[in-house]
């Protein structure tokens, strides 16, 4: 394909066109077509659409900048690299609430390296770096929360799945395995008090329950600081092979304690 340069240097000169559906076109043509530098304006509802940038053979082409403005003032914008008419290459796009990507686009749709940031709401202040796919987080890619915690990993469909490390702002950390978003704990727990062992009927995680934040499939540690048993209050680990483990967040333990170490352990927590 010839260059830019050279393709352009064959379009007529400044020129304007009405088309029947309402849109407007001012910039260089070619053969009926818009084909160079030029200005689209279209009207959609209670909104108005503004393409500026160049063309090739009617479509958008290399670099551009789109916009999309409503009356109520909400405005949408796009700056940077187009092909056969869709977003491809490097670009920004700047929703009406103030999310931003900034990025790899494919086809029309985020795809590649890219960091995605949040202005307001429920995720005011994240920020997503790493990978894409068709508009969605898959890869390896950092999700950094507002208050500080963070993610390295790997997602997919919008979730972490797969390996990886979380950091609280606390300085508290777990990697391992995530599926749909939740750590993979590979432990069975159960819930047990003062007076060991529990009913069937009792047998249950603590508030709040370990489903919120742990998929459990087998054995593994316990570091999250969101386990917040009462001081009288010990998890029960059952491992496949049938033994036993315990553990108590509030004696800050980093490893497992077999069972006749829980009462020596209990009886400091008493007195």
């Amino acid at each position: 394909m010839p260059s830019l340069k050279k393709r352009f240097n064959y379009c007529y000169n400044y020129s304007k066109k009405n088309y029947k559906d309402g849109r407007v076109y001012k910039g260089k043509m070619k053969r009926g077509k818009p084909h160079g530098f030029g200005k689209m304006i279209t009207w959609v509802d209670d909104a108005v659409i503004v393409y500026k940038g160049e063309y090739y053979r009617g479509r958008k082409y290399d670099k551009g900048t789109w916009t999309k403005k409503y009356t109520d003032g909400r405005l949408y914008q796009y700056v940077g690299a187009w092909k056969h008419g869709a977003r491809n290459g490097q670009g920004t796009f700047t929703w009406a609430d103030g999310r931003k990507y900034v990025g790899a686009w494919k086809d029309g749709q985020r795809n590649g390296q890219g960091t995605f940031t949040w202005a307001n709401g429920k995720f005011a202040g994240d920020s997503y770096v790493g990978e894409w796919k068709n508009n969605i987080i898959n890869g390896q890619g950092t999700y950094t929360w507002s208050n500080g915690d963070k993610y390295v990993g790997e997602w997919k469909n919008d979730k972490m799945n797969g390996q990886g490390t979380k950091t609280w702002s606390n300085g508290t950390s777990w990697t391992g395995e995530w599926k749909n978003g939740k750590m993979v704990l590979m432990a069975v727990v159960v819930d047990v008090s003062m007076n060991l062992p529990v009913a069937a009927e009792d047998a249950k995680p603590s508030a709040p329950p370990f489903e919120d934040w742990g998929v459990f499939d087998g054995r593994c540690k316990l570091e999250h600081d969101q386990c917040m048993l009462s001081p009288l209050h010990w998890v029960k680990l059952e491992t496949e092979d049938g033994k036993e483990y315990y553990y108590n967040h509030h004696l800050n333990l980093t490893k497992w304690k077999e069972p006749e170490e829980v009462e020596e352990r209990k009886n400091q927590i008493q007195n």
